[in-house]
């Protein structure tokens, strides 16, 4: 059996809180997790305080500092319940298991990691709502997640766009003249990729 790994051990905070969103974020509507321990939303809430707490202790007191540090704890708390109940509700099956944005450990082989996807474009279309997009295809994917963001630079603000087997995906439900960057991860046994650099959704 493939067993989880959560992969946020000496992360820095603005690391953790990037990869703790993106897990939240992929868990999110995932069918394979239909009840998640704890819920998304108690943990959601600890990574906007741990964010907030970060920021207060940058230039901060011991006490600032000692505070975030009881955040981060509670994150690290609430994160590993989350990874057992990923291997519990995945039972160990590892395309699963990655579809969370979690990790598998790490096993003997020779097949080199999934590369990042790259040429990732958004295309104009007719459609109201709706942004396709297209990239490169990686060799040995099986899956690719898309994320948007109307705020590129906030790493909290990525969410699921859904997942594709191909290498192209269209965006739908999309509020009319407004602003959305998207970005793809490919996916297989070997592992998750990196997330690709942002493109913008074109406006008609």
């Amino acid at each position: 059996m493939t067993r989880v790994t959560l992969g946020i051990s000496g992360l820095s905070i603005p690391e953790k809180i990037q990869v703790c969103a993106e897990i939240v974020s992929n868990i999110t509507g995932n069918e394979a997790f239909a009840n998640p321990v704890p819920k998304l939303s108690d943990i959601g809430d600890t990574i906007t305080k741990l964010s907030d707490s970060y920021q207060a202790a940058l230039y901060g007191d011991r006490k600032l500092k000692a505070a975030m540090r009881l955040v981060e704890k509670d994150l690290n708390d609430q994160m590993i319940t989350l990874t057992a109940y990923v291997q519990v509700a995945s039972n160990g099956d590892e395309d699963i298991i990655l579809s969370s944005g979690m990790k598998v450990r790490k096993r003997t082989s020779s097949k080199e990691p999934l590369t990042t996807p790259v040429g990732l474009a958004c295309l104009h279309t007719d459609m109201e709502g709706e942004a396709p997009m297209k990239w490169k295809p990686v060799k040995r994917a099986r899956i690719y997640f898309i994320e948007l963001s109307q705020a590129p630079e906030d790493p909290l603000s990525w969410k699921s766009a859904g997942s594709s087997t191909k290498a192209r995906f269209t965006a739908t439900s999309l509020n009319l003249k407004e602003d959305y960057w998207f970005r793809v991860s490919a996916s297989a046994s070997p592992g998750k990729s990196a997330w690709s650099d942002p493109a913008k959704r074109l406006l008609s």
